[in-house]
């Protein structure tokens, strides 16, 4: 017979229905092996145990740019920072903590409270105080300097929902309050609006209810 041992070590030819394996050395140094060098410059495949390197999503073969949780492709060779979650929990969100210490801006449907106390009267709003802050009865007393007239208070949680509105005469720059029903444990937005149209807000602590 014409079988005979080829350069893998197998008998082939004759009437084994085998083909010889080629002559030549993959890039792992295996005679008639199939490693290749890929797209990375890297032996891989065949007997390497290893894959083929594949694009990131920016096109660089190999690189390490991934689509983040805004759908956007960045690291790697884009220049891009993933993006994160805002105070509201918004991937990429502009919301933001403002000095009331509230989520506002955004998706959040909040103005900033600094934003609206500077709109309206900013020596106005440095006049006005509530106390007790935090609050764990229900009267509270606004204090507004000298001011004299009636004022619209109202309380809102963080989401803008209202809880409590009421009207109070404010004479010599003092008024008090009763909120009644008390709104359970927690951060509140007071806002108070003189008869003149101007407008503060203040950060309320409710506890003890």
């Amino acid at each position: 017979g014409t079988a005979f041992i080829d350069s893998c070590g197998i008998c082939v030819g004759g009437n084994t229905g085998l083909q010889p394996c080629s002559q030549t050395v993959d890039c792992f140094g295996t005679i008639g092996g199939t490693a290749y060098i890929d797209s990375c410059g890297i032996c891989v495949g065949g007997n390497t145990g290893l894959q083929p390197c594949t694009q990131d999503c920016h096109g660089d073969w190999g690189g390490t740019a991934f689509i983040d949780s805004c759908n956007t492709c960045v690291g790697g060779n884009t220049g891009l920072q993933p993006c994160i979650q805002d105070c509201h929990g918004d991937w990429g969100g502009t919301a933001y903590i403002d000095s009331c210490g509230i989520c506002v801006g955004g998706n959040t449907g909040l103005w900033d409270c600094d934003t609206i106390n500077a709109i309206n009267n900013m020596s106005w709003y440095n006049e006005v105080s509530i106390y007790p802050n935090p609050l764990s009865g229900q009267d509270i007393i606004v204090k507004a300097g000298n001011y004299s007239g009636n004022i619209e208070i109202s309380i809102t949680d963080l989401t803008g929902k209202l809880i409590f509105t009421s009207d109070c005469y404010m004479e010599k720059g003092k008024c008090q309050v009763n909120i009644n029903p008390m709104p359970v444990d927690g951060l509140y937005l007071f806002r108070i609006r003189s008869s003149k149209n101007m407008m503060v807000v203040k950060r309320l602590s409710i506890y003890g209810q």
